[in-house]
């Protein structure tokens, strides 16, 4: 108020005082309004919903829905929301009004407006009272990851195994006692502000059986045999989760000196229920494999009717020299890859078709042994 107001005029300035004093309440109450010409009574919405659930899936935008009490005034709404901060896709929005005592119908998808950080959708009310409004609709920069960390026994026969999940929000938005779904299951109440980050447990399981093998797979792992893991996520075992999202896991055992070291490093697979993750930890110190190509050759060629080779067989024979230097059995399995079509002639030992173009072959080796093997393959028709 002007100090001129004051000195001339106190009445008119008494008046003043008590006319903004009683405008004041009003203004911060934000009750609704009805805009001019348009027929609409204006509705601010809550900005803190009362309920919030994320459904997250990789590498997508979170799918979100959540609840809200608002006052609707019989006729026509316009409810106002203050999403100006957030990385919504407002092409995504969806609405779903429920009066507690009356009807009330959302307006034609086209009548949703916007006004600067503002959008406005439009409800018809049956009568005056209050209502529960439901919004759905895709919201970015909520990232999530699964990790794992396993813990051998001092056998090496069991593991206990820990899963837990990171969840941060760059979405621009707090989320307050928010459900998260997610493929590996649910957090029922997380608030996160924007820009944080924050690791859950998910779940703590002990004495889950696995199985060690060793693997020579040229191929994948170099002339040195590979470590591998397999553990099962099956009914009536200690782990028997509906289904193990793909994510790092890091493996564990006592050292000599009784406490826990990392022995390897892996990404656990996707795995559902009644299914194994097979993980590599490493390569074997104390087993050593001699691989030989003791012969190779074209066989049963064709040829066209200038004499030039059209099509032929190859075959190959491998020897092996295996041997363990540990104070344990150890199982060994070999895998080659001659590449389709291809047929097993001759093997010293079980020989299995898992693929197409693979053949393995598992051989157990006596502890501080040396074991020979052989395997010889044919593949037809090469061009």
């Amino acid at each position: 108020m002007s100090p001129l107001l004051r000195r001339s005029h106190p009445l008119l300035a008494c008046v003043a005082a008590a006319l903004f004093g009683a405008l004041a309440p009003a203004a911060l109450a934000q009750a609704p309004v009805r805009p001019d010409g348009d027929g609409f009574v204006e509705v601010v919405v809550p900005t803190a919903p009362q309920s919030v659930t994320l459904r997250l899936t990789s590498d997508q935008p979170a799918n979100v829905a959540t609840t809200r009490t608002v006052a609707l005034t019989q006729g026509r709404n316009r409810l106002r929301f203050d999403w100006s901060r957030e990385r919504l896709d407002e092409g995504s929005l969806r609405f779903e009004v429920a009066p507690a005592n009356a009807t009330a119908s959302v307006v034609q998808r086209e009548k949703i407006h916007r006004r600067g950080g503002m959008v406005y959708f439009d409800v018809e009310a049956a009568s005056d009272g209050p209502a529960t409004l439901t919004t759905r609709y895709l919201l970015g920069g909520i990232g999530w990851r699964v990790a794992y960390t396993g813990m051998l026994d001092a056998a090496g026969a069991t593991l206990a195994l820990v899963g837990t999940v990171e969840v941060t929000n760059r979405s621009g938005q707090d989320l307050a006692d928010a459900r998260i779904v997610f493929d590996g299951g649910e957090l029922p109440a997380l608030s996160l502000a924007q820009g944080e980050r924050r690791e859950v447990e998910l779940f703590r399981v002990e004495g889950v059986p696995l199985q060690r093998r060793y693997r020579f797979d040229p191929a994948r792992y170099g002339a040195t045999p590979a470590i591998e893991i397999e553990v099962e996520n099956r009914v009536g075992t200690p782990l028997s989760r509906p289904f193990l999202p793909a994510g790092r896991i890091r493996l564990l055992a006592p050292q000599a000196d009784g406490q826990p070291g990392l022995i390897g490093e892996d990404v656990l697979p996707a795995t559902p229920l009644n299914a194994a993750a097979k993980l590599y930890v490493g390569h074997a110190r104390d087993l050593v494999v001699e691989r030989t190509v003791v012969a190779q050759g074209n066989e049963n060629e064709r040829r066209d009717r200038w004499n030039k080779v059209v099509a032929y067989d190859q075959r190959t024979k491998l020897a092996f020299k295996l041997r363990n230097g540990g104070n344990t059995p150890a199982t060994l399995l070999l895998v080659e890859r001659p590449g389709a079509p291809f047929e097993v002639v001759g093997a010293s030992h079980a020989a299995n078709k898992s693929a197409l173009d693979t053949v393995e072959v598992e051989v157990v080796l006596p502890p501080g042994g040396t074991v020979d093997a052989s395997l010889e393959w044919l593949r037809r028709n090469l061009w």
